[in-house]
């Protein structure tokens, strides 16, 4: 990763954090026996993994894949992601939280979060901007997600 923009990313940082993300790619395996509106964030989350993966190779080197990997987090974000979490829909298949629904407001805002990181990503493609995108990532998987 190194530097650019006059702005260090510790690689480690960055790899540590995708890593936490990369873990949700594992979920698809988990998807059996998930139905409705359970699997179908189960899908996006999966969607969203395997974009972070393709951001992660192609940054600095392939803008096009880029824009296109962040622009399909960015749709599965913000309020697409909130509307895939109803309340009361948890069928034990899910590893939401129970506290999504006791702090809406504020798992609402990380998903508007992620939906910005990832619209930021698609314009400035730096490294600083993939990170910013893995961190919001993580921030809502290690208060909303069950391991």
């Amino acid at each position: 990763m190194g530097q650019r923009s006059g702005k260090t990313v510790r690689p480690f940082a960055v790899a540590s954090l995708t890593a936490l993300m990369l873990g949700a790619s594992g979920a698809a395996s988990g998807h059996e026996g998930a139905s409705g509106i359970v699997l179908e964030r189960m899908e996006a989350m999966t969607v969203m993994a395997k974009s972070v993966k393709t951001i992660k190779a192609a940054l600095g080197n392939d803008a096009g894949a880029v824009r296109q990997a962040a622009q399909a987090i960015e749709q599965r974000a913000g309020v697409h992601m909130t509307a895939l979490f109803p309340e009361g829909e948890h069928d034990g298949m899910s590893e939401a939280k129970p506290v999504i629904w006791t702090e809406w407001p504020e798992f609402t805002a990380s998903a508007v979060a992620l939906a910005d990181a990832a619209r930021s990503l698609a314009a400035e493609q730096t490294p600083a901007a993939f990170k910013a995108l893995v961190s919001a990532c993580g921030g809502c998987h290690a208060k909303f997600r069950a391991e």
